[in-house]
């Protein structure tokens, strides 16, 4: 008598007899694979930790950076007034 396979067996029989169907001759990964995706993996997670940290704390103090026309509510010192420069209306 046997007994029940779990979900997780399933899934993984089922994922097996699929790779063995569409390559039945194809290698396992090689180590070149591992390392891609290794150095992809590692690539990813400080582009992460840094979009994080630049969200968080991203640096620029100066009162007139572009940021504090829109954290204030004003327009920024670097738009021009329509007009100024002799534009035909």
């Amino acid at each position: 008598m046997s007994l029940p396979l779990s979900v997780v067996g399933m899934l993984g029989l089922l994922h097996e007899s699929l790779v063995r169907h569409a390559h039945p001759h194809a290698p396992g990964p090689t180590l070149v694979e591992y390392a891609i995706v290794v150095v992809a993996t590692l690539i990813t997670a400080y582009v992460l930790v840094r979009a994080a940290q630049m969200t968080v704390r991203p640096g620029e103090n100066e009162p007139q950076h572009i940021k504090r026309a829109i954290l204030e509510e004003r327009p920024p010192a670097c738009v021009e007034r329509r007009g100024e420069h002799g534009e035909s209306s």
